[in-house]
């Protein structure tokens, strides 16, 4: 209870008391007082008299109790006394060691900037440690954090960020990178059974670094990257997203991760892309109505190079449909929706932007960013079509997000998952 006091009529009181000692709960926190008053005095001594027999925790108390029991049976006309709860000795919760796996005890705490954070000490070796952190290592206020979130979420720049906020750029990337890693695991875990009638695939091209042509063959980590969507056709939903070299093996991943997610019999509709035929019919071939969709533009004399096909698309002259299994619907044989998709990742990602300096340096950074975005996208934009979030459009979500709400469930989902691993590890990862 918020005060210190609470007057209540002693019927009611009795009976909540007696409930909450029956259930083994305590109604008030250690050294509260606890005020009965009421205006028909002559059950006054009986009732306190029941009412006492669970409060006698020590002598100390049990005196008050009694002189306040005595009082009343002496002027009972004027009831008015105050019942102390005796303090409930409260064994410390038990946690691992990092050093030696023994038995930790809680035994101090400490506030930062955000929140009060617990310290245990080993019982065995003495070592002191802190719980982990829902943000981690970041020393900022909550307040800092959201602003820079929602400044990410709308397009701007790292330098430009930290301006805008008056921070460091490498305090930027620090929210960047634990928020994307959160949002990450939050899209893992509730993307899950998706129920939709339509799906259609596609990947959208940016660099990192440097671009292929200076890139080693061999390169992993460095050049052309494309970022695999599946975005539902009817809620706008990108069920699921990869990052990664446009080749047969990533292809592959990306068609298995969208099977695990997709529940039922779904219709998919992707672009020619000779791995994607293999691919979806090797892990959707059973449940998946799959039809491919190439468009025709017309391109001027002696223009092929890809830098002019990809800086300036030509007008599109016409479409070859093929039905590569099941029996897909006609009208819903289409690709716009994920093309769509593609340019809201452009336009409210930098790292996407053509002709600029806001391509990615680091490819761990490049992933976290559209982490951040897909979710964002999925719980907290409202679409001007749906006109509400495509995550409660579908049914995973009851109301659209904030960017607050975003971050806050993130957490705890990266905290749940913490908990888990060190139940399962007998460690405690911080």
């Amino acid at each position: 209870m918020p005060a210190a006091q609470l007057m209540l009529e002693l019927p009611s009181a009795l009976r909540t008391f007696c409930a909450s000692r029956s259930t083994g709960c305590r109604i008030f926190k250690p050294a509260e007082k606890f005020r009965v008053s009421m205006d028909n005095c002559r059950a006054a001594p009986t009732a306190i008299g029941s009412l006492i027999v669970g409060l006698k925790n020590n002598d100390a108390v049990a005196r008050h109790n009694q002189k306040a029991i005595d009082l009343t049976a002496a002027n009972p006309c004027r009831f008015s006394h105050t019942l102390r709860l005796g303090r409930q000795k409260v064994e410390p919760k038990m946690t691992t060691c990092l050093c030696c796996n023994g038995e930790a005890k809680h035994f101090a705490n400490f506030r930062n900037k955000n929140r009060v954070v617990r310290r245990f000490r080993c019982v065995r070796c003495g070592k002191t440690f802190s719980e982990p952190q829902p943000l981690d290592g970041l020393r900022l206020d909550n307040a800092k954090v959201v602003q820079i979130v929602k400044l990410l979420t709308e397009g701007l720049g790292v330098r430009a960020i930290a301006r805008f906020v008056d921070c460091d750029p490498h305090t930027v990337l620090g929210v960047l990178e634990t928020i994307g890693q959160k949002c990450e695991q939050l899209h893992d875990r509730l993307a899950r059974n998706i129920k939709t009638e339509s799906l259609q695939i596609d990947e959208i091209w940016s660099r990192v670094a440097i671009s292929q042509k200076r890139a080693i063959p061999t390169e992993d980590q460095r050049g052309d990257f494309y970022t695999y969507l599946a975005v539902t056709a009817d809620e706008k939903f990108i069920v699921s997203y990869s990052t990664a070299k446009r080749n047969y093996w990533n292809t592959d991943s990306f068609a298995e991760d969208v099977a695990k997610r997709i529940a039922g019999r779904v219709q998919i509709t992707t672009d020619s892309y000779r791995p994607y035929q293999t691919t979806i019919r090797r892990h959707l071939d059973e449940r998946a109505d799959f039809a491919t969709m190439q468009k025709i533009y017309a391109v001027p004399y002696n223009t092929k190079s890809e830098s002019w096909r990809r800086y300036g698309p030509a007008q599109c002259t016409g479409v070859k449909i093929r039905i590569q299994t099941g029996e897909p619907c006609r009208d819903r044989i289409s690709t716009s929706f994920v093309e769509r998709a593609n340019l809201s990742v452009r336009h409210f990602n930098k790292r996407f932007a053509r002709l600029g300096l806001g391509w990615s340096r680091k490819l761990q950074n490049h992933k976290h960013a559209i982490s951040l975005f897909i979710a964002a996208h999925n719980f907290c934009k409202i679409h001007g079509t749906l006109g509400t979030t495509p995550a409660h459009k579908i049914g995973l979500t009851g109301e659209a997000w904030t960017i607050e709400r975003l971050i806050d469930e993130a957490t705890k989902t990266a905290t749940n998952e913490s908990n888990c691993h060190a139940t399962e590890s007998g460690t405690v990862t911080i």
